[in-house]
C-alpha cells in the first residue's frame, strides 16, 4: 500500500510475503504527513462497518432528517470530525442520506444541539433542503440521542448560526 499523494488515496499493490525489506523502505521513504493520512484512513475504514451498522440499527435503517429508507445511501455520518476526534462511539454518529451527510460535514446544514432541530445555512433557502429547516431529527430506537457536546462543538464552529436561538 502506498499513498499518492496527487489523488489523496491509499493505492494498493500487492507484495510477495517476503518483501518486508519492500515495506521498511515504504516507510522509511514516506514523509510523516503520509503516514498519518495512511493511519488516519486506514483506522476510519476498521471501523467504519460497525459503526454505520451500529447507526443503521439505531435509525432502524432511516436517515435521521429525511426518513430515506434506502440502504445503499444512507451513510454513518460522525458529528466531530472522526480524523480529529478518533471517535467512533454512536453518541458520535447520526444517519445521514448521502448528500445531507455532505452538507453536514461542509457545515451547511446543522443540528440545533438541544432541540435537535434541523438548521439550514443561508444559502440553502432557495433550495429542496428548506423543507428541513426546524424539523426534528428521528429518534433512536433505543431513546438515546447524539452528543449534545459534539452538537454544540459544531454548531459554535460556525458563525451563520447567531440568530439562531
Amino acid at each position: 500500500m502506498f499513498w499518492n499523494s496527487t489523488s489523496k488515496e491509499i493505492e494498493w499493490k500487492p507484495i510477495a510475503a517476503n518483501s518486508l525489506e519492500q515495506t521498511f523502505e515504504f516507510i522509511n521513504d514516506a514523509s510523516n504527513d503520509d503516514i498519518d493520512k495512511i493511519s488516519i484512513l486506514v483506522n476510519r475504514r476498521k471501523y467504519q462497518g460497525k459503526f454505520r451498522t451500529n447507526l443503521l440499527t439505531l435509525y432502524n435503517n432511516r436517515c435521521a432528517i429525511s426518513d430515506t429508507n434506502v440502504i445503499e445511501v444512507l451513510e454513518a455520518s460522525h458529528i466531530s470530525e472522526h480524523s480529529k476526534s478518533k471517535n467512533n462511539a454512536n453518541l458520535n454518529g447520526i444517519l445521514l442520506r448521502a448528500d445531507l451527510h455532505s452538507l453536514f460535514d461542509k457545515n451547511l446544514i446543522l443540528i440545533h444541539p438541544t432541540k435537535l432541530t434541523i438548521h439550514i445555512h443561508p444559502s440553502l433557502s432557495n433550495s429542496v433542503y428548506k423543507d428541513f429547516t426546524n424539523k426534528k431529527i428521528n429518534d433512536r430506537t433505543d431513546n438515546s440521542k447524539p452528543s449534545k457536546q459534539f452538537l454544540q462543538e459544531k454548531w459554535n464552529s460556525v458563525d451563520w448560526t447567531g440568530s439562531i436561538i
